[in-house]
């Protein structure tokens, strides 16, 4: 899940809203999260995604994926080129 970056920064946001657009959500409302990242669907996405952390890799040293401990990682784009060697 790259936890390198830490959670409540720009990665926290960027990494997970498709979690939140996946269930029809939006991360504002009127300029506001409540009444967004606080639906129900929103919400229930969000803890089915938080359910499956005791199955990942933190991957706090961005290796996980390249070293062969995971087959799949959640990260950004710029991973590409150390994924792709």
């Amino acid at each position: 899940i790259s936890e390198q970056y830490g959670l409540a920064t720009e990665w926290g946001t960027y990494g997970f809203a498709p979690v939140v657009w996946s269930a029809g959500g939006s991360l504002l409302k009127d300029g506001k999260a409540a009444g967004a990242l606080d639906a129900p669907g929103v919400v229930s996405a969000m803890r089915t995604f938080q359910s499956w952390k005791t199955y990942v890799d933190a991957n706090t040293d961005g290796n996980a994926f390249a070293k062969g401990r995971v087959a799949l990682s959640w990260v950004g784009h710029w991973a590409y080129p150390a994924y792709s060697k």
